[in-house]
């Protein structure tokens, strides 16, 4: 349910007067779209349809609303070496799609609007006469974004606009997020990120803001950039250096590698104590096919004994999250790729698994880490929109009661954190002095580039809040850090080396 004190407090901030009593009941929110719906705007209504306390109305209308017209070359460009999958300005009828979409209702004139966000020309308020409290409007500038990633600015801001009374709109909400590599790759992450602005209107979430320069850019300097794109490429394709990562325990928080072979690539390591054993489950990646699997060996005085592979699948795994449950060892990996995620119970313990419950389908969930608390399981994680290929940047929240439920709940503010420093997580949850310590990834330079500490500060089925604790671990010899598991008294991580490709 929308947090309706700290939302008109937020327009009090704004020297608008409102009356209180406008949020005591189910806002209805009017959605205008053109003839064409964009796939980025349908964004914006699968987002808003997640939450509770609002009514949705949509109207399509005749109005256009103009789009950047992409560049032959530059669109080519793109379609080769992509971030997202789809173009946020792909579109498709919307009259068609409005006429069947569930969980909405059909403009209606004598109706009052709490909110109308417009994608269209500000006439359509007036032609159609809407009745309304508010009007939100997406500022959509497309040259600022491209400027961002030209200038490798390390974030990029859109913004929301207010009026009362559709001709003087003022800035009202405002975030951040990570630049993407490539101007086009840029500009669509920014159209579909409205759709977690817009949304944090209801349901008294707040995102970061990073100021930042103006992103104008000359002409040379957007075909320089473009010309280093290329050159990283070329260099990736032909380099005989190889990144593996390798498994390393902390002794007085000074690393020491126990995975050193060469050419093996050995991350994400889980620890399980089971009584004289030191059980470390890891993702085994191989080259060759491209996937990882999970393994697991046995550290006896400071020596590994035994590495053996526990659980392969013909798509990829990694992050063996193993616990322990009812005196039952149980394993969550990720594995988006098949988008399912299963929960895997030990029959012989610690080499043979079988499949258990499968919690989610049709979601493609990255790196999951549960807690227990006020009598609920939450569920933390990643996921993969169909959108992007990939995320580092936006943490999800689900809860239930039953942890092998197939009906988890999203938290209403999600996503709960979109920050590239501190939103992948890097570990299980644990508890330091009585508060729950999320182990998170600092992908802001690279990904896995090192680990921070997040200290959950208030966590609700309405409402999360974490602070970002200061943790700075001194591994600059190696190139990445992003994993990190203790139990008892032995932490186990994982490194990042440079090696000599191995043919």
């Amino acid at each position: 349910m929308p947090d309706s004190v700290c939302i008109l407090q937020i327009l009090l901030q704004k020297n608008i007067l409102i009356t209180k009593d406008i949020y005591d009941k189910y806002m209805k929110i009017l959605l205008i779209f053109g003839e064409n719906l964009y796939h980025y705007q349908k964004q914006v209504l699968i987002e808003l349809l997640e939450l509770k306390n609002l009514e949705v109305y949509l109207l399509s209308c005749s109005y256009r609303m103009k789009i950047p017209t992409d560049s032959h070359f530059i669109r080519v460009i793109n379609q080769k070496f992509p971030v997202h999958k789809t173009n946020p300005y792909s579109f498709e009828r919307a009259g068609d799609f409005i006429n069947e979409a569930i969980g909405t209702e059909l403009f209606h004139p004598h109706i009052h609007y709490d909110y109308v966000i417009n994608f269209c020309d500000e006439t359509a308020i007036t032609d159609f006469e809407i009745q309304f409290g508010f009007i939100l409007k997406p500022s959509i500038d497309a040259k600022n974004w491209y400027g961002a990633s030209i200038k490798q600015n390390t974030d990029t801001i859109i913004n929301l606009l207010f009026s009362r009374d559709n001709k003087d709109f003022i800035p009202f909400k405002s975030m951040s997020f990570s630049t993407e590599l490539g101007t086009y790759n840029n500009r669509n992450k920014a159209l579909y990120y409205f759709s977690y602005l817009i949304k944090s209107v209801f349901n008294a979430n707040d995102y970061a803001v990073t100021k930042s320069d103006k992103n104008d850019y000359y002409f040379l300097k957007y075909w320089l950039y473009y010309f280093k794109l290329l050159k990283i490429i070329f260099l990736r394709k032909f380099s005989k250096v190889q990144f593996n990562w390798k498994i390393a325990v902390l002794e007085n928080n000074v690393p020491r590698i126990i995975t050193q072979e060469a050419g093996d690539f050995e991350a994400d390591p889980f620890i399980i104590k089971e009584f004289n054993n030191n059980w470390i489950f890891f993702e085994d990646f191989d080259r060759k096919t491209n996937l990882g699997k999970i393994s697991v060996i046995n550290l006896q005085e400071n020596k590994t004994i035994k590495k053996e592979t526990v659980l392969e699948k013909p798509y990829h795994l990694s992050f063996p999250n193993v616990f322990k449950l009812d005196n039952h060892y149980f394993m969550m990996p990720e594995e988006s790729e098949s988008e399912e995620q299963n929960i895997y119970k030990a029959t012989q313990f610690p080499y043979r698994w079988e499949k258990h419950k499968t919690i989610f389908k049709n979601i493609k969930i990255v790196d999951p880490v549960f807690i227990f608390s006020e009598g609920r399981y939450w569920l933390f994680f990643n996921k993969i929109e169909n959108f992007e290929y990939e995320n580092n940047e936006r943490l999800y929240l689900y809860s239930s009661t039953d942890l092998f439920s197939d009906e988890w709940k999203s938290h209403p503010q999600n996503p709960v954190v979109i920050d590239k420093t501190r939103a992948r997580n890097a570990g299980k949850i644990r508890k330091e002095d009585q508060h729950f310590i999320r182990i998170s990834q600092n992908c802001k330079i690279t990904y896995g580039k090192n680990i921070c500490k997040n200290k959950i500060t208030y966590l609700s089925r309405d409402r999360y809040t974490e602070e970002n604790l200061s943790y700075a671990p001194n591994f600059n010899s190696y190139y990445g850090f992003h994993t990190l598991n203790v139990e008892d008294d032995l932490a186990v991580i994982d490194l990042l080396i440079k090696e000599t490709a191995i043919t």
